[in-house]
């Protein structure tokens, strides 16, 4: 995947990238490589590693709104808790 099939969207250093899918049967989709390994974003669980919705639309609106790329990087600050209360649909679970 590294620079086969793909384009390189950033990096937070540390050898750590984003890469868009071009090519394939994840095309569309955004992956983060390391030298550790290699993980998609966006699995629609909350619960999830990575939640959020799958594909560059997704993760672009994750990434604008300043959201990390995973799941507990913010765990237990209020301001996130309370940004993501504001976020859920009305009628949606509380």
């Amino acid at each position: 995947m590294f620079d086969h099939g793909s384009l390189l969207l950033g990096t937070d250093g540390c050898g750590t990238y984003r890469h868009l899918i071009v090519t394939g049967p994840q095309r569309g989709h955004v992956w983060q490589t390391a030298g550790e390994g290699a993980i998609p974003f966006g699995t629609r669980s909350s619960d999830a590693l990575m939640p959020g919705i799958p594909g560059f639309t997704g993760w672009a609106t994750h990434w604008a709104r300043g959201r990390p790329w995973f799941a507990d990087a913010r765990e237990g600050d209020p301001r996130e808790a309370a940004r993501q209360a504001a976020e859920r649909p009305l009628d949606g679970p509380r």
